[in-house]
């Protein structure tokens, strides 16, 4: 019961947002690299898979958002929501972070847009995710509206 109650409340929520998210589309930028694909695999709130439109499979690592890492309180709501609003097998498009391209642990940097929803600002208005502060400066994305409302 209590599984049902929370799928209704995050599917609530993403319809809710679907609209506020419908106001930041990916921006027309010719420095941006824009894929199209499916969502392969999700691996926790702010980590992905993802499967570019005919070509490889890469990992995706959101930026400017933290979530609760494995084991710790959050993790698995952040990660159910994740699913919600990108399950596996959605269609998807990923805007790598040009100023950043790859984090430490090989991951793709970038924002996720699914069902037309920017998933890196869901995530935060949801309150299942934190801004990353540390990399405001170190991202693109650190002064687009929604970032900077969530403190960048």
């Amino acid at each position: 019961m209590k599984k049902n109650i929370s799928v209704l409340v995050v599917s609530a929520l993403a319809i809710a947002f679907f609209v506020f998210a419908m106001q930041n589309p990916p921006e027309d930028d010719s420095n941006q690299s824009k894929f199209s694909g499916k969502i392969t695999q999700i691996t926790d709130g702010d980590t992905l898979d993802f499967r570019i439109m005919n070509g490889k499979n890469i990992t995706i690592r959101l930026s400017l958002v933290d979530t609760p890492e494995r084991g710790y309180p959050g993790y698995v709501e952040a990660s159910e929501f994740v699913a919600t609003v990108c399950p596996i097998g959605s269609d998807a498009i990923f805007v790598e972070d040009s100023w950043q391209k790859i984090d430490k642990y090989g991951r793709s940097l970038g924002l996720v847009y699914c069902n037309d929803m920017l998933l890196n600002e869901m995530l935060l208005s949801s309150g299942y995710a934190e801004i990353f502060k540390v990399y405001c400066n170190e991202s693109e994305f650190g002064t687009q509206d929604w970032a900077k409302k969530f403190g960048c």
